[in-house]
């Protein structure tokens, strides 16, 4: 077992008269009121101890009265990230006008590197050996204190009228690649009703870069010419009446204009049969702002995509709404076989992990329902008005022809 060392100050120091330095156990030397001008060397006589055996040890202190005063102790410099050769920052080589000369004291690096930075403590030049990456670290704060070469006393970090601050800027490079969060694959529903210029999606890349302009073109896919999408934003739009049941496929490409990234995006066209409608216990503002969490954390559980539809405050069985609750339509996808799944799958799914889900808030409650399209009245065009016109009055003048043939073979 380590033995505990207890430290002790002779009273008799010289110079400590006025009991200005004292000593504190396990924490130091430190000061007990300020120290002034009378005395400039203070020598203390420092026991240690732990019972069995007792060693002694001198400390002198001496106090300084010629801090350098700076003109101007704040210094900036910038560095663009990914140099590959010893670079200089900063030159603080300084003199007071009296020909006195001057050491530099690296005291504190913010944040605290190592093997990145080195002070020339004779010139002052502070120098960067290291590549930097500004995605990573993006500013450093040094503090350095100038002292006459024939005094280096220590003190602490605070600022004094030596200590020079520095504070290094890291340029940014275009040095990153667009990112798609979605991945490589992404694969997605669109309603069976998406016809010409409607939109399908927005394609969101990141880059990690500052200032880069971000270009999205469609580049390949075997239907790429079945879709358009607008550069600047990444909106896809569809230029052609979507076929039921049919998957559409395209490539689409995030440019920064040095680096790009590709996604492939499968449109599924689902019908209005594959739609299931799950109804949560929390008001639909709250879904709204939480619904990409909520919307994982339900495909997690029942292991495939559930892609929303729409959203809408509850509507009960009396046509009454629940502001309480929100009505989530969605579709089931398969990611792994990249296709719809029928509601029926979906709907049994939801069930069998009905409770699961229903943990996922508070109360634990929820409600799953299959989904219909309501029958919508047929409006009928002129040439089909022209052709059912036609169509009646063939069908009364065969009546009429045959009533008269049979009155004139009764005759």
């Amino acid at each position: 077992m380590a033995l505990q060392l207890i430290y002790d100050m002779d009273k008799r120091c010289d110079g400590n008269n006025g009991n200005h330095l004292v000593l504190i156990q396990h924490q130091g030397i430190t000061l007990s009121s300020r120290l002034g001008t009378s005395v400039l060397e203070y020598k203390l006589n420092i026991s240690a101890t732990d019972h069995i055996q007792t060693k002694y040890t001198e400390v002198l202190i001496h106090v300084t009265t010629n801090f350098v005063q700076m003109k101007n102790n704040t210094f900036t410099a910038t560095i663009p990230e990914n140099m590959n050769t010893t670079t200089q920052l900063i030159d603080l080589n300084y003199t007071d006008g009296s020909n006195t000369v001057f050491s530099y004291q690296l005291i504190q690096i913010i944040p605290d590197v190592k093997d990145t930075f080195i002070l020339n403590q004779t010139t002052g030049e502070l120098y960067c050996i290291k590549q930097l990456d500004r995605e990573d670290i993006n500013q450093y704060t040094f503090y350095i204190r100038a002292v006459p070469s024939s005094n280096r006393a220590k003190r602490s970090v605070k600022d004094s009228p030596g200590d020079i601050k520095v504070v290094v800027y890291v340029q940014d490079e275009n040095d990153n690649s667009p990112r798609f969060s979605a991945g490589p694959v992404l694969t997605m529903g669109v309603s069976d009703t998406t016809s010409v210029g409607d939109l399908v999606i927005t394609l969101k890349a990141e880059d990690v870069d500052i200032g880069d302009t971000i270009q999205y073109h469609i580049t390949g896919g075997q239907d790429k010419d079945s879709f358009s999408i607008e550069n600047s934003t990444g909106k896809i739009y569809s230029r052609i009446k979507v076929e039921d049941g049919k998957t559409y496929t395209v490539i689409v490409t995030a440019s920064d204009g040095k680096f790009s990234a590709d996604i492939t995006v499968k449109f599924l066209v689902i019908s209005s049969s594959d739609k299931v409608v799950l109804t949560i216990p929390i008001p639909l503002p709250e879904f709204e702002s939480k619904s990409t969490t909520i919307l994982r954390n339900i495909s997690h559980i029942v292991g495939f995509k559930v892609e929303l539809e729409k959203s809408g405050v509850h509507v009960d069985s009396k046509t009454h709404l629940d502001w309480s609750k929100t009505d989530i339509y969605f579709h089931g996808i398969n990611e792994t076989g990249g296709f719809i799944l029928p509601q029926q799958t979906s709907f049994r799914i939801i069930h069998e992990k009905s409770k699961e889900i229903a943990s996922l808030f508070s109360p634990p409650e929820i409600k799953v329902i299959t989904y219909h399209t309501p029958l919508v009245p047929h409006k009928m065009s002129e040439a089909e008005i022209a052709l059912l016109t036609i169509g009646v009055v063939i069908l009364v003048s065969s009546l009429l022809a045959l009533i008269a043939a049979n009155y004139t073979w009764k005759q």
